[in-house]
């Protein structure tokens, strides 16, 4: 319980004992302000006045009710990892599908709240228009897999396809890349919009 004047100075400090009771000693005609502070509680801050109290009054009390904190829940970013396609393709590859079934059933089971959005991507290699279209049919591919598995479509908010506008390395068709350099540019993405 701490003690301050009508001008900020802290002037008492004490601690309550096991039952919450403590006692101050006050001047009267004063004005004052007491902070009352306790761990994972809310803090409370009350005016109070000893002006105008009578010359046969030699107390005056002051209750608080203090609140609990709410705890903040930590909740773990889970890791979604991409999946890729095969040049020139949009199917599911195997190793897609696992990485997938992990996802439906992190969605499914462990993070019930969690909404994501998906991206999907191409190489530098055909036209700009060809790969923008190529990437939606990979995007469409990863949602409807998602959505068959049996995750709600309204916990996807957006499944879109960037062509070759977010390549994750120097692959630009302006640099001599090996096919796994190129591999790893188509490619689908997952992000994490909401987890509760």
């Amino acid at each position: 319980v701490n003690l301050l004047n009508s001008e900020g100075v802290e002037i008492a400090t004490v601690e309550t004992d096991a039952n919450g009771y403590y006692n101050i000693n006050i001047t009267r005609g004063e004005d004052y302000n007491v902070i009352i502070k306790k761990d994972n509680y809310i803090e409370s801050n009350t005016a109070i006045t000893s002006k105008n109290i009578g010359r046969n009054v030699n107390s005056i009390s002051i209750d608080f009710v203090l609140n609990p904190q709410e705890k903040e829940e930590i909740i773990p970013m889970p890791d979604l990892y991409s999946i890729y396609f095969d040049f020139n393709k949009y199917g599911i590859r195997k190793d897609g599908a696992a990485s997938l079934d992990n996802i439906v059933n992190m969605m499914v089971n462990t993070y019930p709240n969690m909404v994501i959005k998906i991206e999907s991507h191409t190489d530098s290699r055909g036209s700009t228009s060809y790969n923008n279209k190529l990437s939606e049919e990979r995007a469409i591919a990863t949602y409807k897999y998602l959505v068959n598995k049996g995750v709600n479509p309204d916990r996807i908010t957006e499944y879109k396809g960037y062509g070759e506008q977010k390549l994750i390395n120097d692959c630009d068709g302006t640099n001599n890349c090996t096919k796994e350099q190129h591999q790893l540019n188509r490619r689908t993405q997952f992000i994490v919009v909401k987890m509760k």
